[in-house]
């Protein structure tokens, strides 16, 4: 999809990424603190496009999937229902997730009523997907089969670089190196392997899970206007996000942008392969 906004946006993160490879830590002590709305915001809701587009796609695969009298394929997709469910909970649970911020910082624990409540809404958003998709003619649901498998593959991409990345450099977070518990390290230092939070700023995990919105535009069927107003929505979003995450001391600038510019370098890629 030729996006002159995109191309741009990526100039702006190399950029971004090659001002902050020296002045990382400075622009963080700048931001951070700053704006604490927007922070809090872009914290509650900067994953909610990968839980979003996960529940869409398994949905998509759900409505799809023909059922036989093959035990085998009756159990997948009694498994498939409940990945959809769960997925569908999941949309509503990592929001419950931020609103219970542990000492001032994100991964809070949630409690027994907001997890009752994201039950709830998740069966709801099972039950109203499920329905709108049975709707749609026999052509409508193969392409958006055809569609789903190439943002299942962007999604799972995403994640594995994402988690990769974080566990592999172990980088610490901007505010474990103000409150002196780590030392500072450029994001280009690997000192992992990790499975500690406080060590995983490198890349950022919200920036990289906002910036996947970009894939909704590869469910717009008929309209290329439409498809990239969705398309700069997720850029604008996932930049948004990224900010949050400088002004909540969450991250540097390099662990923003980076993020960014792999996620929408396999969105380019993708669509390239696809169109091939």
């Amino acid at each position: 999809m030729k996006n002159k906004w995109m191309y741009a946006h990526i100039i702006f993160l190399i950029v971004l990424l090659i001002i902050g490879t020296f002045f990382d830590y400075q622009i963080s002590e700048m931001m951070s603190g700053q704006w604490i709305l927007v922070s809090r915001i872009t914290e509650i809701f900067g994953g909610f496009p990968m839980t979003i587009l996960i529940t869409l796609t398994l949905h998509i695969f759900l409505v799809n999937h023909q059922r036989t009298d093959s035990t085998r394929m009756y159990f997948f997709f009694i498994l498939l229902n409940l990945a959809a469910l769960i997925a569908s909970i999941a949309n509503y649970y990592v929001i419950f997730r931020y609103l219970n911020p542990t000492s001032g910082h994100s991964h809070g624990p949630v409690s027994l009523p907001l997890i009752v409540i994201a039950i709830v809404l998740g069966g709801l958003t099972f039950v109203m997907i499920q329905n709108y998709l049975t709707t749609l003619d026999s052509n409508h649901k193969r392409w958006l089969w055809k569609q789903s498998k190439r943002v299942f593959l962007f999604l799972i991409l995403v994640l594995l670089l994402t988690q990769g990345l974080k566990t592999m450099f172990a980088r610490p977070r901007y505010w474990t190196v103000v409150s002196g518990i780590y030392s500072f390290a450029p994001w280009y230092t690997i000192s992992g392997p990790t499975l500690q939070n406080e060590l995983m700023s490198f890349i950022s995990g919200h920036t990289a899970n906002a910036y996947v919105l970009v894939a909704l535009s590869w469910y717009i069927k008929d309209s290329f206007k439409v498809r990239q107003i969705v398309l700069n929505g997720g850029l604008c979003w996932g930049f948004l996000v990224g900010l949050g995450r400088l002004l909540s001391g969450q991250h540097f600038v390099t662990d923003v942008s980076m993020a960014a510019l792999l996620v929408i370098l396999l969105f380019v890629w993708i669509e390239y392969k696809a169109n091939k």
